[in-house]
């Protein structure tokens, strides 16, 4: 196997059998990712490298709801959407999410947590016939 550009990551096996597919973070962090196969790996790594072009390669594992609703917002929705529409997700995401939940691990919610984004959701599905009926 051949030397890899620099920032495209790196792949190699432990002594554990274990193949580790490692990209570097905008932050100067870096990601591993741990399959069984090469193969597998080698897939992750294109995965990533794919998902970092994109913008949407999630940076650590501290990253919170906030974060996370906001990037979704900018990159997923606001180019498919009109701007009043992009506007007024926002403006319900921020008002009825992120208030309760923004502080939130997005990688590790416990069970109180997904109660409190269920009875979140229920409230903007409310809010969001509301405005389509109308």
């Amino acid at each position: 196997m051949s030397k890899r550009a620099n920032g495209e990551g790196s792949l190699y096996q432990r002594k554990d059998g274990r193949w580790v597919a490692a990209i570097s973070l905008e932050n100067g962090k870096r990601k591993y990712l741990y399959h069984q196969t090469q193969a597998q790996a080698v897939v992750a790594l294109q995965h990533a490298n794919h998902s970092k072009l994109q913008g949407t390669l999630k940076q650590t594992r501290d990253e919170t709801l906030e974060t996370f609703l906001l990037n979704w917002l900018h990159t997923c929705i606001q180019p498919r959407v009109r701007e009043r529409t992009s506007q007024s997700y926002h403006d319900l995401i921020t008002k009825h999410l992120l208030s309760t939940l923004g502080h939130v691990k997005v990688h590790k919610p416990g069970l109180t947590h997904l109660n409190r984004v269920i009875m979140a959701l229920n409230s903007l599905y409310s809010l969001f016939m509301f405005f389509t009926h109308t």
